[in-house]
């Protein structure tokens, strides 16, 4: 019986090796790495939060991004944030972030609705190198309605428009304060 177990092992592992291969060609490899961060972690009611994005392109080929040229803005490069309080809520959106993610909100999901949401600013195209990172900003009052106190969770997803692959940042965790 002893003998057999080697065997059962070899099986398993080669079978596990198999499962991690195809799931890795299904799936395939995410074309970049999204980090954010912040100088603080405790804000008060009112501030701007103002992120930095680490955007890496871990591709062998160039990404596209799309950024505010005199600001280096990730709002407008299909950075897709995902903001929650303590207890796992929503808070409300800007009409502004409506417009950036294409008018799906439902109306009392934003903060100011009546708002005409005009941007003022000049975008460029940037294609960023194999290997290469661009550091972002992101300011999240002009995203989110954060004008009760308490904690928030942070996250960003982009997906790649060349092979629908999404990727997650990190989880940012701050503290609103009156």
């Amino acid at each position: 019986m002893h003998k057999h177990v080697p065997q059962m092992l070899t099986t398993g592992l080669l079978t596990l090796t198999l499962s991690a291969l195809w799931a890795g060609a299904l799936w395939g490899q995410p074309p970049s790495s999204i980090s954010i961060r912040s100088s603080q972690t405790t804000f008060p009611v009112g501030a701007p939060i103002e992120l930095q994005v680490i955007f890496t392109n871990t591709s062998n080929r160039g990404i596209s991004l799309v950024v505010e040229t005199k600001t280096q803005s990730a709002e407008v490069s299909d950075f897709l944030v995902e903001v929650t309080d303590a207890k796992g809520k929503v808070p409300k959106i800007t009409r502004y972030y409506d417009l950036l993610t294409g008018e799906k909100a439902p109306r009392d999901a934003i903060a100011n609705p009546d708002d005409n949401g005009i941007f003022v600013g000049s975008l460029f195209e940037m294609v960023l190198a194999p290997g290469k990172a661009e550091h972002l900003r992101m300011t999240l009052a002009r995203l989110f309605d954060l004008n009760e106190p308490g904690q928030y969770s942070i996250r960003l997803k982009r997906t790649d428009p060349a092979d629908g692959i999404p990727v997650m940042s990190n989880f940012l965790k701050i503290t609103i304060t009156k």
